[in-house]
């Protein structure tokens, strides 16, 4: 069957391999969905058919009359306002592709989340079914009513709300980490935040470490030296002689948990200035997304699950889109732990 010359020049649809074959273009659309009641000539036929014109079957048409665009969408501001971890990315990507279904990326600041019209026409304009949203700040609540009023199906990724989010046990990792130095023979434990208060895992982590430290009748010691780090990332220039300082004037303690990876670098560069060596005099221990490995020790480390907690908001986005009107209870995942070359046991 030779290919007809009209045929190069625009796009081949259903209805020319139909022609080309001579059958009904019902029968290449049952041949294209696999039903059975398809004999099996006619079926070799349509898809030699199919394979010689290089029919490629509209699936942006396909969805919209399903009104089934099997994608998903992560939602996140632009940098600058936020991150967007490596972990959600390669997380969400393993997962959704076991269901044959697309990802793609929308960054929207928030004077854009918040509009009225932004959710609709965010559905719109990406063709996906359901939303996973990272990293929105202080517009979440406008967020979340958007979501209500227009039906949209979306689950929040390192949020905690009650229903309908995936985050990380916090106040379990604060326990663990405490423990961990606990078991190493440790009793004098500080535990040292350095960045903003407006994540939720600063006030868990901090509460896990208090009730660990409580729970074996040890002296719970927070303190906060804000790092005063802007918008392009600078540390303020007094931050390191505040730590010097703090470190200089509690000298008897033997172990550490900082917040974050970022309090944990300038922890070690400030013990070492003062003669304090980390492990031998200081065991450190620090929450990071990763294992970190670039601050020139291998540091002991409660790594945030991303790549789990990505998993798991697409399953749960998946039953979401099954049934809108359901709400999900909020899933904790389990963090995982790097015991790393900051810590050691007393003697």
């Amino acid at each position: 069957m030779a290919i007809e010359k009209t045929h190069a020049s625009r796009t081949v649809t259903m209805q020319d391999v139909a022609d080309h074959v001579g059958v009904t273009k019902m029968t290449v659309s049952r041949v294209l969905n696999g039903y059975a009641h398809v004999s099996p000539e006619i079926r070799e036929n349509v898809e030699r058919a199919i394979k010689e014109l290089r029919y490629r079957p509209n699936s942006a048409a396909k969805a919209i009359f399903v009104k089934q665009f099997d994608a998903i969408a992560i939602v996140s501001t632009p940098i600058g306002q936020g991150y967007l971890p490596v972990g959600l990315i390669q997380g969400t990507h393993e997962e959704i592709a076991r269901h044959n279904m697309h990802l793609l990326f929308a960054t929207l600041t928030r004077e854009q989340l918040s509009g009225q019209e932004s959710m609709p026409k965010l559905l719109r304009e990406l063709g996906v079914d359901g939303l996973i949203l990272h990293n929105l700040g202080d517009v979440q609540t406008e967020v979340r009513e958007l979501l209500a009023e227009y039906d949209i199906a979306a689950i929040w990724y390192n949020t905690k709300y009650a229903t309908d989010c995936v985050y990380p046990d916090e106040v379990a990792a604060g326990r663990k980490a405490t423990e961990y130095l606990i078991g190493l023979g440790h009793k004098k434990i500080a535990y040292l935040h350095c960045s903003g208060e407006g994540h939720f895992s600063a006030h868990e982590r901090r509460s896990g470490y208090v009730a660990a430290m409580t729970e074996h009748g040890f002296d719970a010691r927070c303190m906060t030296i804000y790092n005063g780090q802007d918008a392009t990332g600078r540390l303020d220039p007094e931050f390191p002689g505040k730590l010097m300082g703090y470190l200089s004037n509690n000298r008897d303690l033997t172990g550490l948990v900082c917040y974050e990876k970022n309090a944990a670098g300038p922890v070690i560069h400030a013990a070492s200035r003062l003669g304090i060596r980390v492990p031998e005099d200081l065991s450190v221990v620090a929450f990071s997304d990763g294992m970190a490995t670039d601050l020139g020790i291998n540091l002991t480390t409660m790594m945030v699950p991303m790549w789990d907690m990505a998993h798991c908001a697409v399953r749960m986005l998946l039953r979401k889109i099954q049934a809108r009107d359901q709400e999900l209870r909020g899933e904790a995942v389990e963090y995982t732990f790097h015991p790393g070359d900051t810590c050691r046991a007393l003697s």
